[in-house]
């Protein structure tokens, strides 16, 4: 992963392109409305915007290190991500999954895949202090939290406050 610097993303990737080097950034393309500035009902008549998901982040395949003084060299180009002297890295599948979660933000809200929730439903925790548990959904407040029973073998604790971002359904 490379950093560059705030809002230079495009540029960054235009000077790769003229230079031949490899590199992907997250770029999430949207339609709004000409005069409001809103998500636009009607595409064909909205402006295109194109961002970045992940600003200030291009990734660089592991063939593109070897010439990274070449990379470095170029303007707005910061340096790699690295924690102390580990540089960060991601596995193909782990690539794969970003760009997919890119793929679905770059969708309009009425093409996006929803999943309804229910009283009864079953679900499994995977994040939070119950994570790896499974619980059933016992209720459902209007801004979208949930309160479910978490059971492990006789008994069980009721949990409130999960969202949807921390359960998966048991299909």
């Amino acid at each position: 992963m490379l950093r560059v610097a705030p809002g230079r993303d495009a540029r960054v990737m235009r000077a790769f392109e003229d230079r031949s080097f490899s590199g992907w950034s997250l770029t999430v393309t949207s339609v709004v409305n000409r005069t409001t500035g809103r998500d636009a009902r009607r595409p064909h008549l909205g402006r295109k915007i194109v961002r970045p998901f992940l600003p200030g982040l291009i990734f660089l395949p592991d063939f593109e290190l070897r010439r990274i003084d070449q990379i470095r060299a170029i303007d707005d180009v910061d340096n790699l991500l690295q924690i102390g002297t580990l540089r960060c890295w991601l596995k193909p599948e782990e690539m794969q999954l970003m760009r997919d979660i890119a793929i679905c933000e770059g969708l309009p809200p009425s093409q996006r895949k929803q999943v309804r929730l229910a009283i009864n439903q079953r679900i499994a925790i995977v994040d939070g202090l119950f994570a790896g548990f499974r619980a059933l959904i016992e209720r459902i407040d209007s801004n979208g939290r949930l309160t479910v029973y978490v059971e492990d073998g006789r008994r069980g604790v009721k949990v409130s406050g999960l969202t949807e971002t921390q359960i998966e359904l048991i299909v």
